[in-house]
């Protein structure tokens, strides 16, 4: 680990998310919210629009409120750990790319399943724009989605992953050049800050100033409402304002990627109000509660959370598939319409779910086959030098207790 010497070791006050608290629920719910929102609306532009599924971008607004969720969440867990010494590059590279790989690889699987069943149809219609091929598939592995790669089979929500990386390697950038102990540091910490915004581009670079407030509501003093009517009033405030603000950022005309001048400003008055709500959020319920993990992950709040972001990258392979194989369903009637989408929308969902349980059991047995190869190796990663395996608490108390006389 890197140790900060000759620097104040106090650590900044940062507002972290409890996780047993109404606050932790209710960030998780509008982060699932976001994702259903997204599928909702993609899929209510293709059976009304027609075919063009890879130019609507009708629920992009829904993109900004994860933003500024996952933008608080990383900074938070940063501004924990840089200001102590207690954080290096290759440990926070690790984390991010476990995560972000761990999400993006069934969606590249699944993606190039359903896109290669799309390419040929009965109907001729609605064939993927974006070829499908090895060095496409390089390139969002290496998270180059939007700055040196299309997408892949006309997945555009798998940028969001580009878009987390990158952003999530400018923040560390940009925290340690404000930490860092001596000016050669922080020169080469602004450096490597301007060539990471210089790569990813101005489009890309524009929204990481909403993914920014999310970093500012991490730091941003809470204020102390004991009011329940005020509370009250700033909730629905900030909810009504996100609402609005969600109808006004759908009627941007759609853009083929991130788009500066077409969609940022709508786009970033969304990102404010959703740090509203979120704000109000922390500062009514970030409370602890007496709640077991077991309950904590069940319900509405729970299950959305947990389908985020397989909604998010999972869905769009498969509206290409059956607009590929069943043409545009537009020429229908509205009830129709209708109908079909609330089937599909329900289908969508637990297909989700599928691939959420598949893709967690799997990894879990990647995960305890390495730990027993490590193990078998006699290299514990439960227990290095700079990690020594605590006791257990049971143990602890068994060989503390004094025998009687």
């Amino acid at each position: 680990m890197s140790e900060i010497s000759g620097f104040d070791r106090r650590a900044v006050p940062v507002n972290q998310l409890r996780s047993r608290s109404r606050a932790s629920r209710s960030f998780g719910l509008i982060r699932g919210l976001s994702a259903l929102g997204f599928m909702l609306c993609t899929l209510l532009a293709w059976l009304f629009a027609g075919n063009d599924v890879q130019g609507i971008n009708a629920g992009l607004p829904f993109v900004i409120v994860l933003f500024v969720a996952e933008g608080y969440a990383n900074t938070a867990n940063l501004l924990k750990a840089i200001p102590n010494g207690k954080w290096s590059w290759p440990s926070y590279l690790y984390s991010r790319l476990k995560r972000l790989w761990g999400l993006l690889l069934p969606a590249l699987l699944l993606t190039c399943l359903w896109g290669s069943n799309a390419l040929y149809s009965l109907t001729g219609e609605g064939e993927p724009l974006q070829p499908i091929d090895g060095i496409t598939v390089l390139a969002h592995f290496l998270f180059l989605q939007g700055i040196h790669a299309d997408s892949l089979g006309a997945n555009l929500p798998l940028l969001i992953l580009s878009c987390e990386f990158w952003f999530s390697i400018l923040l560390a950038c940009i925290l340690q050049f404000l930490f860092a102990p001596n000016k050669w540091m922080k020169a080469a910490y602004l450096g490597a800050a301007i060539l990471t915004g210089w790569f990813i581009g101005m489009s890309m670079l524009a929204y990481f100033a909403i993914w920014l407030l999310g970093s500012l509501l991490s730091v941003v003093p809470l204020l102390r409402i004991s009011s329940h009517a005020i509370g009250a009033l700033a909730i629905t405030a900030s909810v009504a304002a996100t609402v609005l603000a969600l109808l006004g950022g759908g009627i941007v005309p759609p853009m083929a990627h991130f788009g500066l001048q077409e969609g940022f400003f709508p786009h970033f008055t969304i990102g404010t109000a959703c740090f509203a709500l979120l704000y109000f959020i922390l500062c009514l319920y970030n409370k602890p509660r007496r709640v077991t993990p077991f309950r904590e992950n069940q319900g509405v709040a729970g299950g959305l959370a947990r389908l985020t972001y397989p909604l998010y990258l999972n869905h769009m392979p498969v509206l290409l598939f059956f607009s590929a194989w069943l043409g545009s369903p537009s020429r229908q009637s509205a009830p129709v319409l209708l109908l079909y989408g609330a089937a599909l929308a329900c289908g969508l969902v637990l297909y989700a779910w599928l691939v959420a349980g598949m893709t967690e059991a799997i990894f879990r047995q990647i995960k305890a086959l390495l730990r027993k190869t490590l193990h078998s190796l006699g290299w514990s990663s439960a227990e290095t030098p700079n990690n020594p395996q605590k006791p257990n608490r049971r143990e602890s108390r068994i060989h503390s207790t004094k025998l009687p006389k």
